[in-house]
């Protein structure tokens, strides 16, 4: 089975009001797209990785990334996330059987974390990542300055992506 990793780093960081986009801020000398495609790039199972970029950073892509092991490819990314997930699925080789998806700006995943994913895709076909829920979570209704709870959602039942 031939594994590819599409590290996801296209995105703006507006939300976040930093000068940069949150991908390439410094984290201990080394900036979050560089934590995130060295984890996949020293996981043993990962043949492929394409990292996905701003227009404007391709041509500096190399840089951004750093030195990697395996060949990495960047590849400009869409307006949307989808649209920057389907950009690197589509660069991936064609003897790729199965291709991850990581968001750069996530930087302290780990290997038993890809391991799990890996396993999870094996048995069912896909698998995404989650961990459970800690928080009270309440579904609403109604619009605006009108909303009222509706319902308690059940802790067990939610879960958050684990991006």
């Amino acid at each position: 089975m031939s594994i590819g990793a599409i590290i996801v780093a296209a995105g703006r960081g507006d939300r976040m009001g930093a000068s940069a986009p949150k991908q390439l801020l410094d984290i201990g000398g080394r900036t979050m797209l560089q934590r995130s495609v060295a984890l996949f790039d020293t996981h043993p199972a990962i043949a492929h990785l394409i990292v996905v970029l701003p227009a404007d950073a391709v041509t500096a892509g190399a840089d951004l990334v750093g030195p990697t092991a395996r060949t990495c490819s960047c590849v400009t990314g869409g307006v949307r996330r989808q649209d920057s997930v389907a950009a690197g699925a589509a660069a991936q080789p064609a003897d790729v059987d199965v291709v991850l998806v990581h968001d750069a700006a996530r930087p302290f995943a780990d290997a038993a974390l890809i391991d799990r994913v890996i396993a999870g895709t094996a048995r069912a076909g896909a698998a995404v990542p989650a961990i459970p829920v800690r928080d009270t979570v309440k579904r609403a209704s109604g619009d605006g300055d009108s909303r009222l709870v509706a319902e308690t959602v059940p802790r067990e039942r939610a879960t958050i992506a684990h991006r």
